[in-house]
């Protein structure tokens, strides 16, 4: 059985993917990258809480995730270059107000987040 706080941040990144979706179709496109990212970020947290680690820091999070579940479990690298490519995007969309973010861009995140989403809950 999966532990509820594992549950619980995998089906915060559930919802925050609803939410980009949403953004998304309102136009909203520096929103949807952020929350595109934080989908992610929160299923990696899920599952590192199902390995007993537990960070809020972004680039700790991304660092444990690749140790733990890209060189030692097979999560897919290419999938798990989404969801590093999309920290460095929702730095600039979280941080830098010159930076804007197009409907295609904004497409591909959600995309990406959908794809990192079920990659991870083949290790739940």
């Amino acid at each position: 059985m999966v532990d509820e706080d594992v549950m619980g941040n995998f089906n915060l990144a559930k919802e925050e993917l609803i939410s980009a979706k949403i953004l998304l179709d309102a136009g909203r496109y520096r929103d949807c990258v952020t929350l595109s990212y934080y989908a992610m970020f929160d299923a990696a947290k899920a599952l590192l809480l199902s390995e007993g680690f537990s960070s809020k820091k972004h680039d700790t999070t991304l660092k444990q995730f690749s140790l733990e579940f890209v060189h030692k479990k097979g999560f897919d690298i290419e999938t798990y270059k989404y969801y590093s490519n999309a920290k460095r995007r929702r730095n600039k969309s979280s941080y830098d107000y010159s930076v804007e973010f197009s409907e295609e861009e904004a497409e591909i995140r959600v995309s990406q987040a959908e794809e990192f989403i079920m990659e991870a809950e083949r290790f739940l």
